[in-house]
């Protein structure tokens, strides 16, 4: 049996509770993250413009890994950071991400490097370590080739 403390207890936390809004768009939630600005600067190229990019948290499951690989669409946002010097496309990034956080998916275009030393990607490099070190990124891997192949990632988002 209930007693009365405790069904008293049970009403005054219900009447202070607002109802959750089911029916609030995704896009329209509010914010949950800050701007990202804790990127550094990469110095050195790691990755070729021919390498495969693929990162997850722990957790992600192998479905959506799959879903990344296998594409996304062409309906997907998408940032182009070709042209770019590092430190805008690093600006870039985080106002990318910032404003499109209620995402799932997006994608970030950051060429091939092959006007680049050694055919050594600088931008390819400084995409991987911001995205890897962004609080909100869950996984990305390099899109299929019909989608910008070692040139561009699909990114999944928390």
């Amino acid at each position: 049996m209930i007693d009365e403390d405790d069904i008293d207890l049970f009403r005054n936390t219900v009447e202070s509770q607002k109802p959750f809004d089911k029916d609030l768009k995704k896009s329209e939630r509010p914010k949950l993250f800050e701007i990202y600005t804790n990127y550094g600067l990469v110095h050195e190229a790691t990755y070729s413009g021919s390498d495969m990019l693929s990162h997850k948290v722990s957790g992600v499951s192998e479905k959506v890994i799959n879903q990344l690989k296998k594409g996304i669409g062409f309906d997907i946002l998408t940032l182009d950071l070709h042209g770019l010097f590092l430190e805008k496309a690093c600006q870039e990034m985080s106002t990318f991400l910032f404003e499109n956080q209620n995402k799932k998916f997006l994608r970030i275009i950051h060429g091939k490097g092959f006007n680049s030393t050694n055919q050594m990607s600088i931008m390819k490099t400084q995409v991987v370590h911001f995205l890897k070190n962004h609080p909100q990124v869950l996984a990305f891997q390099s899109c299929p080739p019909s989608e910008g192949g070692t040139g561009a990632v699909n990114v999944y988002l928390r």
